[in-house]
């Protein structure tokens, strides 16, 4: 089973992703944010995160996209297949939201 959490910056989502990781604790919830989670996708989050930077909006969303397939085939998949239940701090409808 996949929960993902969604909303903007400040809404309270790890706070609400922490607590449902403590109510589900008896199902071993693994926890994962987006982007971010693989070194890929967290290498990716510092570049779009880094002031330094001007990342174009098209560029944005292609970057996360590539951070959200890592995360995909490196852990989310992985997971699922396994029969884990998996707890997401934010996923592709905040693409939708916000690069879209």
């Amino acid at each position: 089973m996949l929960i993902t959490v969604e909303g903007i910056d400040g809404a309270g989502k790890s706070t609400l992703v922490a607590g449902l990781a403590d109510a589900l604790r008896d199902r071993d919830p693994a926890v994962l944010r987006e982007p971010g989670g693989v070194e890929l996708s967290e290498r990716l989050r510092a570049l779009v995160k880094d002031p330094a930077l001007t990342v174009g909006g098209r560029a944005e969303a292609l970057i996360y996209a590539a951070a959200r397939a890592q995360l995909v085939e490196e852990r989310l998949r992985p997971l699922l297949a396994g029969g884990r239940l998996v707890l997401l701090d934010r996923f592709v409808d905040s693409s939708l939201a916000y690069q879209g």
